[in-house]
């Protein structure tokens, strides 16, 4: 992929996919817009352990800080039904699209979300090599074409790294979760009593300090052994001090993890893969030895031997670690909880001897404790000694296969964060287990979010947000022949001039320009970004008269593509987002194609930008060119009524002097037998490329959208190809 941006770098594994799936739960989607705001409420309905099917908006009630909201919409989204746009055959797990499934392209906030979160400091090496593998598994076997997802790491001291965004390109997935190396790994966390100090009572044997009987210095022998286990204790009392510092940086970056992970819509699931961590500093030992031992001093007045933190747990971290949990149900996300240690933890328990057994099994349970406790308390799952993790989460995504989106518009929001309860109930007679979010935020203004939440609000937009928005935008893209067994794919992306002024009251416009080649499998096959800063004082009339055309490119194989290309200003968050479909002829193979019509636009209308070319990278050959002149195709050609209307055609392999014919069809696809479209004699250009034109006369054409449809044959093999392109027709136009 050769990925290209002016200005400023994009990554393109931060902003990835766009095909479709539907998530558990809630997910609030805010349309931007300056007077309505539309809250999505993804729903699960489960009964008997499996999803409910087959219910209407009419089965639901949703209230918004106890007050009944009307559903203004309501979409149904099963997965055992639905398959991605372009998705190279049927998925194999259950819930997967059925042989013949059509297409559909779902909203964002209705397709399942899962990150997967490495955890390199609460498990071993060894551990984590197994559950990279499982992980891998999961992601080729496991999950819905269209499921979006996302690969973390947390390390103490580092905190959490999101390694790409919710993608539905599995081989990005797949190269993140490989790129988790052996030295990336912090020193993982180790009980302290078998590594530091060893089993006790053998320490005591091999140094002569066990015996406390009658003899020559036995007494000060006790006495020794006793000092030597009071400075054990202290010194497991500091270790736990350490470890209770280690886990609030945990607890402290997961709830900034939940919190950047509400800027994604949608329910996601975090698949948390870890061997858990020690309880003890956060609720006190479950060493019953050392409970007695307490017990007793408590009894004997012997209050200074007793340790409150170590026997009752501290309070502060308990707090921070609901508050990490009530982050993570605000922002709708669910905690899986996977033990990656397995069944070598198990073996390396019963190794020692029976007291280092027991400590070690305590130990154990009180790291599978934090893992069930994390799983719990978010409405998630604690995965035990897992062997094949697909298997184990098959309950969940079951689950989570049929989705209920439904939309309501609150009024009278002050849009400033504030936090809104949400409850959706069934209507009598419907029975089963609601699965969603308990609320959402109110929006906040763009330019106050942080730059992930930025960064993840406009990667959704790239991933599956609908086309439109305030800045009204068109694009227009074709593949051109070019050496290296890619295409030359000149992209020209039109942006409306009132739309941006309106969109950007202030003097100055600083936006970014984002494009996406992605192919059938919802892979990037190349990107571009552009950032540019524009004097809107200067400027604003002419934008006013017509507005900005950005011509950037792709290289691409030959395949079936959609490109998606986004303009967004930086401060208020406005944007403009198009999609085009775009099919690359095998040049390579002498594939017959025809590009699209080029409806030739007039000049002094558009203000240009042009993307800034790699270090190193050659500008190609200005590809629009007509009798030796250079013209520039119209996105969306809007014409007068009575206007005459000049189009470009070039194709390919089809013959040096290939005949074209063209027609024009209204907007219900009927024929229309005026105007007559009649195309020059087509003339030999570079490459196997022939180049025709034509004009025709809209003077019987009424107010409405049309298109312009054309076949370019080869009289000598037969051999033919079509293409087409809208126009629109109105009395006036700008």
């Amino acid at each position: 992929m050769r990925g290209r941006s002016s200005v400023c770098r994009l990554i393109a594994t931060c902003l990835v996919a766009f095909l479709i799936s539907p998530p558990p739960g809630v997910s609030q989607v805010f349309r931007e817009s300056t007077s309505v705001v539309a809250v999505e409420v993804p729903v699960h309905v489960i009964r008997g352990g499996k999803p409910v099917r087959g219910l209407t908006r009419d089965d639901f009630i949703l209230l918004d800080e106890r007050k009944q909201q009307e559903i203004t919409g309501f979409e149904v989204i099963d997965l055992a039904t639905v398959v991605a746009p372009g998705t190279a055959g049927a998925a194999t797990t259950e819930g997967a699209p059925a042989p013949g499934a059509s297409p559909v392209r779902l909203p964002v906030s209705a397709r399942r979300h899962f990150l997967l979160l490495f955890d390199l400091s609460f498990s071993r090496p060894d551990s984590v090599v197994n559950a990279r593998q499982a992980a891998l598994d999961l992601v080729r076997d496991g999950l819905h074409p269209s499921d979006l997802v996302s690969v973390a790491t947390y390390a103490h001291g580092r905190g959490p790294r999101l390694l790409h965004g919710f993608t539905s390109d599995r081989p990005q997935t797949e190269a993140a979760i490989q790129s988790l190396g052996l030295t990336q790994l912090i020193e993982p966390l180790r009980d302290p009593l078998g590594l530091v100090f060893g089993d006790l009572d053998g320490a005591a044997r091999a140094f002569g300090l066990g015996s406390t009987g009658p003899g020559r210095g036995g007494s000060r022998q006790g006495y020794f052994a006793a000092a030597m286990m009071e400075f054990a204790r202290r010194a497991e009392a500091q270790q736990q001090r350490q470890d209770r510092v280690r886990v609030t940086a945990l607890t402290r970056s997961l709830a900034d993890l939940a919190k950047l992970m509400d800027s994604a819509r949608g329910r996601k699931h975090v698949v948390y893969l870890s061997e858990g961590f020690d309880t003890t500093p956060l609720f006190g030992t479950a060493d019953q030895e050392r409970l007695d031992q307490m017990s007793a001093s408590a009894e004997e007045g012997r209050v200074w031997e007793i340790d409150s933190e170590e026997r009752y747990g501290d309070t502060r971290s308990q707090n921070q670690l609901e508050e990490m949990f009530a982050a993570f149900r605000r922002a709708d996300c669910t905690i899986q909880a996977v033990d990656i240690g397995g069944m070598q933890r198990i073996a390396d328990v019963e190794s020692g001897s029976q007291r280092s057994t027991e400590r070690t099994r305590t130990k154990l349970a009180g790291r599978h404790d934090s893992l069930a406790i994390m799983a719990s308390a978010t409405g998630g799952e604690f995965y035990r000694h897992f062997n094949n993790l697909t298997e184990a989460m098959s309950e969940v995504l079951d689950n989570t296969s049929v989705t209920y989106l439904l939309s309501f518009e609150p009024r009278k929001l002050k849009l400033d964060g504030s936090y809104h309860r949400v409850k959706v109930k069934l209507k009598g007679g419907v029975a089963g287990r609601l699965v969603h979010r308990p609320g959402y935020y109110e929006p906040l203004p763009f330019g106050e979010l942080g730059d992930s939440e930025r960064q993840l609000r406009t990667a959704e937009l790239i991933v599956g947000g609908l086309d439109g928005g305030a800045i009204d935008t068109a694009v227009i893209a074709s593949p051109f022949a070019a050496s290296g067994g890619r295409a030359y794919v000149p992209v020209f992306l039109e942006i409306d001039g009132l739309s941006l002024s309106a969109a950007v009251p202030g003097d100055s416009l600083n936006a970014d320009i984002y494009a996406y080649a992605l192919d059938g499998d919802g892979r990037v096959r190349d990107f571009l970004g552009h950032s540019m800063t524009v004097d809107m004082g200067q400027v604003r009339p002419m934008l006013e008269r017509g507005g900005m055309k950005f011509y950037g490119h792709f290289d691409l194989p030959a395949g079936q593509y959609t490109l998606r290309v986004l303009v967004r200003d930086r401060q208020g968050g406005l944007y403009g987002l198009s999609t085009f479909d775009l099919r690359v002829p095998d040049f390579a193979e002498a594939e017959p194609a025809a590009l699209p019509p080029f409806f030739v636009e007039a000049p002094g209308k558009w203000m240009m930008a042009r993307e800034e070319l790699a270090e190193g990278e050659e500008l190609p050959a200005f590809p629009f060119m007509a009798d030796g002149q250079p013209f520039l195709p119209a996105a969306r050609p809007a014409l007068r009524r009575g206007e005459s209307v000049d189009v470009h055609l070039m194709a390919y392999h089809l013959g040096e002097r290939p005949e074209v014919t063209g027609l024009v069809r209204n907007e219900l696809g009927a024929e229309l037998k005026e105007p007559a479209v009649a195309f020059t004699e087509a003339a030999p250009g570079p490459a196997d490329m022939a180049t025709a034109s034509a004009s025709f006369d809209t003077g019987l054409l009424d107010d409405g959208v049309y298109t312009l449809e054309v076949t370019v044959r080869d009289p000598a093999t037969g051999k033919q190809a079509s293409s087409s392109g809208p126009f629109v027709v109105a009395n006036s136009r700008r």
